[in-house]
């Protein structure tokens, strides 16, 4: 994926990691934490040399169970849909 979609780089423990930095995805997981200075919604890591197709489960609780904000974000970033908010439901 292109970096303004997915940025790759390494964690203080040397491995590789990912997260996705598309304007609607920033914006809900700024949102979401409280914190405008986050820089990404991070992806599972994968412990091998792919990123992982996933929410990463100790930032993001529940997101792979439900349909988040943080997830529509993902999907009207991506250009191919419309998104309804009121049908998400927030991460606690």
């Amino acid at each position: 994926p292109d970096e303004n979609t997915v940025q790759n780089y390494f964690d203080e423990n040397g491995r590789r990691r990912a997260k996705v930095v598309t304007p609607k995805v920033l914006s809900v997981v700024r949102n979401q934490f409280d914190c405008q200075n986050l820089d990404g919604a991070f992806l599972e890591e994968q412990g091998n040399s792919c990123f992982g197709d996933i929410w990463d489960a100790r930032r993001h609780h529940l997101e792979g169970s439900i349909i988040s904000p943080l997830t529509l974000a993902l999907l009207e970033d991506s250009g191919w849909y419309r998104v309804n908010y009121s049908v998400g439901t927030p991460n606690p």
